[in-house]
């Protein structure tokens, strides 16, 4: 469990600085 949350975490981390640079 432990794995797929730091996973999550990491994708979902690197979504939302893909969208800030978007939106910069």
């Amino acid at each position: 469990y432990d794995i797929l949350r730091r996973g999550t975490l990491v994708l979902s981390k690197a979504a939302v600085e893909a969208l800030e640079e978007r939106f910069k």
